[in-house]
Parts: structure tokens; sequence; C-alpha cells
């Protein structure tokens, strides 16, 4: 080893050395105290801080070694000669705490004061967090770790200002760390960021700590039901079906090979990488995929992703290469420490065995292929089938094989089983690989997507090797009519069958009905894409409990059919598309025992039976609703049960007509995040008849009102949502006003419009709005 290596290894030593026995002292020092604060409302709701005169008070042995923080409401405070007043928090704080702000609104005099214990000084905390300006510029260990305490136990609230605070807080740690003068070159990011600080801050501000780093290097990114996507701008569109039900964790999505260069120049940096991994395994995102990568002499990357020892992905999915797949396999292959349980492939070929030898080289429990063309020697990929002993899932779609390693398939633990065939020769292929089996194999899950199949006696014979299953998914094929006997006996065998979806062209009434009575089956799906919409004429269920799923799609449902659905008591899922509900006589409400649905769909559907009484009244815990038809006032939402204000979060009325009544009611609801009621018409009434006590102005994020026509108090209302993300609009010529339209009370949005009139009714957004404030939200017009 050199001299200058040597020397560095001492100096990191050394720091490290004096910085242990620093954080111990302090440590030791801090919680050797215990610090004693009151707090109480005043009349101009105000909450004053006072701290006891005496503080040398030492701290029980429990709390030695930890730091600690208890708040207690509603306490008897000490004469006020024995407190000094330090701080007062204002509703106007910059960062806000539930534990106060629920005191500040309180009308009642109770539970307006209370006292805080702790073992650091925490008033110093919250007034960093009143005025985002007097954070230092140098940040102390110590202080990370309180600040993430005061957030967990005062309740930090939901806002945006939180994630523009941890940006700073990172901004300055990052210029401490790697600044001209600075001294702490080996006090590293990640060493802040520990699973044991870190378990005191809530899911959201893990989120937001993500946020803020990606946002300090300028790269754009969206969370979707907490998986994670990183964009090369913010009008770029991306999938989610890349997200795999079947993978069981998050992913990160990155969608273009732009962003992907921008995240290699970050990862140079050792320290930024291994935090923004240690961030990911604390959200659970340990899923990778890779979108749309290409390579040019511009740009070469390291696939420095694949090779940190802090990478922890359990799953890689590359999709959509535009060029050959040979150098990201070849990448793949020299990651050493990468240890997958998933990989995947989508939308491309492979040319080469780096392919083969990545699969031989992790012990995998699921495989997917999807639209890919395997240009290689198909025998070698089935002596690898035939011989894995770890694979629990497949799923190939659209690819060509033999499937001759279904011979050996017995010998295997596969557990799921997904096929999609785009051609008959794979079809055929397919048949005839299961076809000689003779042994029952222990797969528990088997979705089937055909090219163009009936289902016969062969399918059947098939099947019947399938008796552990506990799903059962076919789709796009046609039934014979001779075969309802035979597919219902082999239904009936699948003693553990609990999901069944399934496609209705001529199976019989008699069918139906057999498998409405299997008492095992939980989730039931049953979908027409035929024109023709065959009748459905339930009997009377012997056991109405076991269904909690009920899908329908383009099927008449008779009143005695109706009937019985109502009567299915733990129905979580109701699912009617494109049906014709058959008028129900003398049906009331009281007859409905289905009260427990969550997510109701009538999309399309015609709901005569709802003349002499409304289903919404009777559902207590509705969390999505999805209404659309021109007969909607035979649903109308004005009749949504008291009980849906604190559980909906997601409304869907299309093609509508809105009353002052329906907008009165839904106002109320105090959880919705997803609101469209595109295509309807307002009744004597406008959006803005909301008003500003509409519950949800700081829950909504997405708002569709395409093709409602708004009036320009409705433009001027828009700004009360505090947190809109998402807003389509349609532009109407007859307006004619002009205003200015301040978007100030969002933080991040980004405007632009989308041309869906003619030629001569095209008009741009900013004809209109004079000034607007953009940078991160979704407008379309």
């Amino acid at each position: 080893m050199s001299e200058d290596k040597n020397t560095s290894m001492n100096l990191y030593a050394y720091v490290k050395t004096k910085r242990m026995f620093y954080e111990k002292f302090y440590i030791n020092f801090v919680t050797a105290h215990k610090f004693v604060y009151w707090f109480e409302k005043n009349k101009n709701s105000e909450i004053l801080f006072y701290h006891e005169i005496e503080t040398n008070t030492a701290v029980n042995n429990e709390f030695e070694c930890d730091y600690y923080l208890k708040v207690s409401i509603k306490s008897n405070k000490p004469q006020k000669n024995e407190l000094n007043r330090v701080y007062t928090y204002k509703k106007e704080n910059f960062i806000k705490y539930e534990v106060f702000d629920k005191i500040l609104v309180a009308n009642t005099m109770e539970d307006n004061n209370g006292k805080i214990e702790c073992n650091f000084d925490i008033i110093y905390d919250l007034k960093l967090t009143e005025d985002i300006s007097s954070l230092p510029e140098k940040i102390d260990f110590n202080l990370v770790i309180t600040l993430f305490l005061t957030f967990k136990y005062l309740k930090v609230v939901r806002q945006e200002n939180v994630l523009k605070f941890l940006e700073i807080l990172i901004l300055r740690m990052y210029a401490q760390q790697y600044g001209i003068d600075s001294n702490n070159k080996y006090l590293v990011l990640e060493n802040l960021f520990k699973p044991d600080i870190l378990k005191n801050l809530e899911f959201f501000n893990k989120k937001n700590l993500i946020s803020a780093l990606l946002n300090n290097f300028m790269i754009y990114h969206v969370f979707y039901e907490d998986n994670l996507i990183l964009l090369n701008n913010s009008k770029d569109d991306y999938e989610t079906d890349f997200f795999n039900e079947h993978i069981s964790y998050k992913n990160l999505l990155i969608n273009d090979y732009r962003v992907f260069y921008k995240l290699e120049r970050v990862f140079k940096n050792v320290s930024i990488s291994n935090y923004f991994h240690i961030l990911l395994n604390e959200i659970d995102i340990k899923s990778l995929i890779i979108n749309n990568f290409e390579e040019s002499e511009k740009h070469k990357a390291d696939f420095r992703i694949f090779k940190r020892s802090t990478v922890s992905f359990k799953s890689i999915i590359i999709s959509n290469l535009l060029y050959s797949s040979k150098r990201i396999l070849y990448e793949l292959n020299k990651a050493i420490d990468l240890k997958l349980e998933y990989f995947g492939l989508c939308n491309l070929s492979v040319e080469n065995n780096y392919f083969l030898i990545f699969l031989k080289s992790q012990k995998l429990k699921g495989i997917i292929l999807n639209n890919v063309v395997l240009k290689i020697d198909i025998h070698f990929f089935d002596v690898y089938m035939n011989k894995n002993k770890t694979l629990k899932y497949i799923e190939l779609k659209n690819v060509e094989t033999m499937f001759t390693w279904i011979e050996f398939i017995d010998r295997l633990n596969i557990e799921k089983i997904i096929l999609s065939f785009n051609s008959e020769s794979v079809e055929e292929n397919f048949i005839r690989g299961f076809y000689g089996l003779e042994n029952t194999l222990g797969v528990q899950y088997l979705e089937i997507r055909f090219f163009n199949y009936r289902i016969n006696k062969e399918l059947c014979k098939i099947l019947r090797n399938f008796p552990a299953l506990q799903t059962l998914k076919l789709s796009n094929n046609q039934p014979d009519k001779k075969m309802n006997r035979k597919f219902h006996k082999v239904i009936e065998n699948m003693k553990q069958l609990s999901t069944l979806i399934i496609e209705h062209e001529y199976f019989s009434n008699k069918f139906l009905n057999s498998v409405f009575q299997n008492k095992r089956i939980q989730v039931l799906h049953i979908n027409n894409y035929n024109y023709k919409k065959k009748i459905l004429k339930l009997e009377v269920l012997s056991n109405p409990n076991h269904l909690t799923h009920l899908g329908l799609r383009s099927i008449n449902i008779s009143a005695s059919s109706l009937v019985q659905i109502f009567r299915l008591k733990n129905l979580e899922f109701l699912s009617l598309k494109f049906c014709d509900l058959e008028a129900i006589k003398n049906f009331k409400t009281h007859h409905v025992m289905a009260t427990n649905i969550r997510c109701l769909n009538l999309k399309g559907s015609i709901l005569n039976s709802f003349r002499d009484f409304d289903i919404l009244e009777k559902l207590n815990y509705l969390e999505k609703l999805t209404l659309s038809g021109l007969q909607l006032h035979l649903c109308s939402l004005n009749k949504l049960n008291s009980n849906c204000n604190l559980t909906l979060k997601k409304l869907s009325y299309i093609w509508g007509i809105l009353s002052a009544d329906d907008l009165n009611r839904i106002k109320y609801l105090e959880v919705l995040i997803q609101l469209n009621i595109s295509r309807c018409e307002f009744l004597n009434t406008s959006l803005c008849e909301l008003g500003r006590n509409c519950n949800f102005l700081s829950s909504l994020k997405y708002l569709d009102l395409s093709y409602v026509e708004l009036t320009l108090n409705d433009f001027l209302y828009l700004q009360s949502f505090k947190r809109l993300r998402n807003l389509k609009i349609s532009f109407f010529r007859s307006h004619g006003h002009k205003f200015v339209f301040s978007m100030n009370s969002y933080s991040n949005n980004y405007f632009f419009s989308r041309n869906i009139y003619r030629e001569r009714t095209k008009f741009k957004l900013i004809e209109y709005f004079g000034e607007i404030n953009s940078s991160e939200n979704y407008i379309f017009l």
C-alpha cells in the first residue's frame, strides 16, 4: 500500500474514532438530563410553551442510551413563577404537527394543554421547523435523530413543506460532506440513515427522503401505489402493467435511457448510491424495471445500479431494448453480488447465450418472458427448465417455444403458470406437450390466454392433471356446447379451487348454477365478449356466504338472479359491466344483505332494477364506486350512505346529470382521492357549488372534467384543491373569458395542452390563463 493510501486510511480511522467519541460524549451528556416543557392554548389560537426552570433532573436508567420523547395531554401545570416561556406554535408554522393542530381547532377548553418530557432540546427542533431559513449550514448527526423523533411523536402533518424541509436538510448534509472546507468527508450520508434511525419516520416521510434526494439532482419522478417511477420529464408516459402482482416487492421503474444515465452520473458517488438503496429497502422497493434502454457512442453505461454491494434487488425486468440485448445481459453476468428471485424480459429479442448463462447463475423462483423472440437454440432453454429445482413461477406470453420441458414438470416445484399464445402453432405445441402427462401436478395457479381455442375434451383432460389448483383463469376461448358436463366435472374435482375466471358464451345455466353453488369458490368472474347476451337465471343459493368477489360482463341478469346476488352477505367486490339488470318487483332496500361491498362497478349497465330502490343507501363501506351510462338517475349520488364519508376514495360518475343535491352530498366525502365526472352535465348548478367547506379539498389528487362545461367561477374554484396532481379539462370556445388563474396553492405543477377538438376550436391554455406557476402537475385540455 502506498504512503498516501496509508495516510488516508490513518486519517479515516482518526476521524471515525474522533466522531465516535464526540457522539458518545454528546449522547451521554444529553441523555443525562431531563427536559420538561408545558404547553397551553391561548385566546389567539396559539400554543405557548414553557420550560421548567430546574433542568438538571436525572433521567431514569432505561433512557440512558437512547433518545426519548413523551407527550401527555391535559396535565396539571406548575405555577408560572416556576416556568420560563420559550416558544410559540402558530397555525402558520412552516411544518405543522397533528398533536398541536388538534388542540388549535378544538372548540372545547378541555384537552387544551399538556406536557412534553424528553432528553433533548425539542424547542430547538421546533424552531427549525417553524422557519426553514433557520436550518443551520452544518447539520449535527444528533439533530437528524431528534428531528425524526419529533416528527414521529408529534405526528408531523403530511404536507409539501415537509418535503421542502428535507430537501434543504439533505442538500446541506451533502454540501457539508463534500464541501471544500468540509472536515466531515468520512461522515457519509448512509451512516446518518441507518434502519435504527429511519424507524422513527412514517412511511410517507421515507418516501419524502427519496423525493428530496432526487429533487436535489433534478431527476423527475412519481410514486404510483408506492412504486417509484423515474422519468426524463413530466410529460413522459409510463406503463403500470410492468408492476407484476405475482412479484411481492414494490418496483423501481427507470422509464427511459436518458433518466438511466442521469442516475448513473449520480451513482458515481458511492455514498449517495448507498444512501439511495438504503431508502429503497426501507419502503420495500426490491424490484428493478429498466425500460427503453439504449446505448450509443455518446452514451455508455457502467451499470453501477447492478454492482454496488448495497444493491438488494430481488427482481429485475428488462423491457423494450432499442438495440441488442447482448450488452445488458453481459453486464448482468458481471454483477456477482446479484442474488435474484425473479427475472424477466419483455418486448425484445435474445440473440446470444448470455441469457442462459445468467439464468444458470441465479437460483430463480420466477421467470417472465413476454413478447420475447428467442434466437437461441431452444433446446438449451428446455434443458435449463428441466433441471431447475427452485422455479415456482413461470410466465410465458407470446413466446415461440416447443414446451418439451412440460414432460418434466411433475418433478419441479412450480406453483404458478401463466401462458399466452399469439399463434395456433404455439397453442398446439402447448396442447401436445401437456396431453401426454399422466401424473397429477401440484400447480396452484393456472392462467391461459388462448389464441383462438375451443374448450374440448383435450383441454378437459389436461385440466384433470391440476387437481390442486386454487386459481383458474381462461380467456379468449370458445366453450364447446357439448363440453359443459365434462368441464363441470373438472371444476368439481378441483377441491381447493377458490378463484375462477372464465368466458361465457355457450355455458348453460345449469353449469353456471353449479359454479355459483360451489361453496369453495370465493372469487368468480364470468365474461361475455359476444354481442349476444345470454340470460343468467340463478336458482336459490344454498349458501350465500362464500362469494367475496363477483364480476359479470355483458350478461342479461334476471330479477331472480339479482335477488340471489344481493343475498351474498360477504360480498366485497361487485362488478356488473354492460349488463342488463331486469327490474325486481316488490324488492325493498332492507332485502339487500350484501352491505359490505367495498368496490362497486356498474359501468355501462342498464339499471332497471333500481327503479324502486337505490342500492347506494345500503352500502356502508364503499371505497371505490364506478357508474356510467344514460340511466344514472336510477342510481343517484345523493343517496350515498353517510358511512361512506370516511371510506370512499375513488368515485367515477360518467355520462350523468349532476344536481345541486348530488354536489351537496358528495362534498362530505373526507378521503376522496380520485373524482371522475367526465361527460357529465350540471343541472342548475356548477362545480364551484361544492363550496369552501368541501371535505375533500385537501385529499383530492386526480380530477377528470373532460367534456364538462365549466363556468368562470369553476375555473377559479380549482385553486381550492390543495393536493391536486392530475387535472383533465375540455375547453369550450363559447366561454370567451380571459382571466388570471394563479396556482400558488400547488407546489409542483405542469401545464400543457392536448388538442381534442377540431382545428377551428383548438385553443392553448396560455391564451386564457394569464398567470401560471408551473412545475409538476398535469392539466389536459
